[in-house]
């Protein structure tokens, strides 16, 4: 499974609609690019890492709060995929069965 950081955090913003504050920081944006293809556990692991250091030092954003999500899918729909951050995406691919 890849993960996809582009929306909030690429420094290219035709890419990032959530990046509120136009941060921008070229290493970010080369492990956004990476993580967005299916890269072995430990490197992964290590550059998510490094990206949460950057933006803790960086500090683009302060958060306030964190919210709360829960989740429930039934087992009639196929093709739901959580993110790590609990959301579902690409409701476009969900199949229902019988």
């Amino acid at each position: 499974q890849t993960l996809d950081l582009s929306g909030d955090w690429n420094m290219d913003l035709s890419r990032a609609p959530g990046n509120a504050v136009s941060f921008r920081n070229k290493r970010v944006s080369e492990i956004i690019d990476s993580l967005r293809f299916a890269v072995p556990p430990p490197q992964n692991v290590r550059m998510v890492k490094e990206f949460q250091d950057i933006v803790q030092v960086e500090q683009p954003y302060t958060f306030l709060y964190w919210e709360s999500r829960y989740a429930v899918r039934s087992s009639k729909v196929n093709g739901i995929v959580f993110t790590p951050e609990g959301f579902m995406s690409r409701p476009w691919e969900w199949k229902v069965t019988e």
